[in-house]
């Protein structure tokens, strides 16, 4: 009496590890790819992306002013910081330099004392920028007075 033997599936016949199509196989071939392929930097003009994270933020009432602190979560010594704030079609922002330290990229205290910056609630952004990292922070309130 014949025996069912299961026909092999494609899953179990498949290789268990991707193949890097168009490249060579054959194991004698320098060209062959051994290593796993890495990811490709960003092209020209663009930047790798980072989150940027308030510290704190709020208004300062003896300085008249806006303010907030907060980092990017990479070490990148040519970095600025940037805080916007806008309301009702009005954006005032100021920038400075960060500055890197051993785990993240610190953007100090920025502050705005803009004429501009009347009283009401102000969505607040910070943002971080590079020649190669760029990353915006989600949007916080600030009450202006």
């Amino acid at each position: 009496m014949p025996t069912d033997v299961p026909e092999p599936s494609a899953s179990s016949t498949a290789p268990s590890t991707p193949v890097n199509e168009g490249a060579s196989q054959d194991p004698d071939d320098p060209a062959a790819a051994t290593d796993p392929p890495t990811e490709p930097a960003p092209g020209p003009g663009a930047t790798a992306p980072v989150t940027v994270t308030f510290s704190y933020w709020g208004y300062d009432a003896k300085s008249t002013s806006a303010i907030a602190n907060g980092y990017a979560d990479v070490v990148d010594a040519q970095g600025t910081c940037t805080l916007t704030l806008e309301r009702n079609g009005v954006t005032v922002a100021v920038d400075r330099a960060a500055l890197a330290d051993a785990r993240t990229t610190s953007c100090g205290e920025l502050s705005i004392n803009d004429p501009q910056l009347t009283s009401g609630t102000w969505d607040a952004k910070l943002s971080f920028s590079s020649p190669i990292h760029s990353g915006v922070s989600t949007l916080v309130e600030i009450v202006v007075p």
